[in-house]
Protein backbone atom coordinates (compact mmCIF):
# COMPACT_ATOMS: atom_id res chain seq x y z
CA UNK A 1 0.00 0.00 0.00
CA UNK A 2 1.08 3.88 -0.21
CA UNK A 3 0.73 4.00 3.39
CA UNK A 4 3.42 1.01 4.13
CA UNK A 5 5.57 2.36 1.26
CA UNK A 6 5.76 5.96 2.67
CA UNK A 7 6.93 4.04 6.23
CA UNK A 8 9.71 2.08 4.46
CA UNK A 9 10.72 4.85 2.52
CA UNK A 10 10.76 7.15 5.69
CA UNK A 11 12.57 4.21 7.84
CA UNK A 12 15.29 4.16 4.53
CA UNK A 13 15.80 7.77 5.19
CA UNK A 14 15.70 7.43 8.73
CA UNK A 15 18.69 5.23 8.72
CA UNK A 16 20.61 6.76 6.19
CA UNK A 17 21.09 10.28 8.53
CA UNK A 18 21.16 7.71 11.67
CA UNK A 19 24.31 6.39 10.06
CA UNK A 20 25.68 9.61 8.95
CA UNK A 21 24.83 11.58 12.68
CA UNK A 22 26.88 8.50 14.62
CA UNK A 23 30.20 10.13 13.33
CA UNK A 24 29.26 13.57 14.85
CA UNK A 25 31.14 14.52 18.21
CA UNK A 26 27.64 16.28 19.57
CA UNK A 27 24.63 14.42 20.07
CA UNK A 28 21.24 15.74 21.57
CA UNK A 29 17.92 14.62 22.72
CA UNK A 30 15.24 16.36 24.10
CA UNK A 31 12.60 14.29 26.25
CA UNK A 32 9.38 15.39 25.92
CA UNK A 33 6.19 13.81 26.68
CA UNK A 34 2.88 12.40 23.84
CA UNK A 35 0.40 14.58 24.76
CA UNK A 36 -0.54 17.47 21.81
CA UNK A 37 1.24 20.24 23.73
CA UNK A 38 4.12 18.91 24.44
CA UNK A 39 4.36 17.45 20.41
CA UNK A 40 3.35 20.64 19.28
CA UNK A 41 6.11 22.28 21.06
CA UNK A 42 9.00 19.04 19.36
CA UNK A 43 7.40 20.35 16.11
CA UNK A 44 8.19 23.62 16.92
CA UNK A 45 11.76 22.63 17.82
CA UNK A 46 11.92 20.47 14.28
CA UNK A 47 11.02 24.07 12.51
CA UNK A 48 13.38 26.15 13.83
CA UNK A 49 16.70 24.90 16.27
CA UNK A 50 16.56 21.31 15.04
CA UNK A 51 15.86 22.29 11.56
CA UNK A 52 18.50 19.73 9.41
CA UNK A 53 20.39 18.98 12.83
CA UNK A 54 20.48 14.93 12.53
CA UNK A 55 22.39 14.99 16.03
CA UNK A 56 18.85 15.81 17.31
CA UNK A 57 16.58 13.08 18.61
CA UNK A 58 13.59 13.04 20.53
CA UNK A 59 12.28 10.71 23.12
CA UNK A 60 8.63 10.08 24.39
CA UNK A 61 6.56 7.22 26.09
CA UNK A 62 5.24 7.24 22.23
CA UNK A 63 6.56 7.36 18.74
CA UNK A 64 4.94 10.55 16.69
CA UNK A 65 5.54 11.88 13.29
CA UNK A 66 7.02 15.30 13.47
CA UNK A 67 7.60 17.75 10.28
CA UNK A 68 10.25 16.63 7.42
CA UNK A 69 10.04 12.88 8.08
CA UNK A 70 11.68 13.02 11.82
CA UNK A 71 10.31 10.71 15.01
CA UNK A 72 9.86 11.25 18.39
CA UNK A 73 11.05 7.78 19.17
CA UNK A 74 9.48 5.94 21.98
CA UNK A 75 11.27 5.09 25.10
CA UNK A 76 9.73 2.13 27.18
CA UNK A 77 8.83 4.78 29.92
CA UNK A 78 5.27 6.06 31.28
CA UNK A 79 4.13 9.38 30.50
CA UNK A 80 0.97 10.55 33.90
CA UNK A 81 1.07 10.96 37.08
CA UNK A 82 4.08 9.92 38.42
CA UNK A 83 5.67 12.99 36.43
CA UNK A 84 9.10 12.86 38.15
CA UNK A 85 9.46 9.00 37.96
CA UNK A 86 8.44 9.21 33.93
CA UNK A 87 11.11 11.92 33.71
CA UNK A 88 13.53 9.96 35.17
CA UNK A 89 13.39 7.35 32.97
CA UNK A 90 13.22 8.82 29.75
CA UNK A 91 16.69 10.54 30.55
CA UNK A 92 17.99 7.39 31.11
CA UNK A 93 16.44 5.90 28.15
CA UNK A 94 17.47 9.12 26.17
CA UNK A 95 20.86 8.94 27.28
CA UNK A 96 20.65 5.07 26.54
CA UNK A 97 20.13 5.31 22.80
CA UNK A 98 21.60 8.59 22.32
CA UNK A 99 25.00 6.51 23.14
CA UNK A 100 24.03 4.19 20.49
CA UNK A 101 23.00 6.63 18.23
CA UNK A 102 25.90 8.87 18.56
CA UNK A 103 28.62 6.51 19.54
CA UNK A 104 31.47 8.94 18.02
CA UNK A 105 29.95 11.67 20.52
CA UNK A 106 32.50 13.36 22.73
CA UNK A 107 29.45 15.44 24.47
CA UNK A 108 25.61 14.44 24.92
CA UNK A 109 23.13 16.95 25.78
CA UNK A 110 19.94 16.67 27.59
CA UNK A 111 17.38 18.60 27.14
CA UNK A 112 13.66 18.69 29.18
CA UNK A 113 10.64 19.76 27.49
Amino acid sequence: TAVASSVAAAAAVSAAAQQHAAGTDLGIFVVTAGSERFLRRARQAVRTWAEGREEVIFVAAGASELPGGRYVEAVPCADGPGASEAVCCKVVEGFHLALQRFPAAQWLVMASD
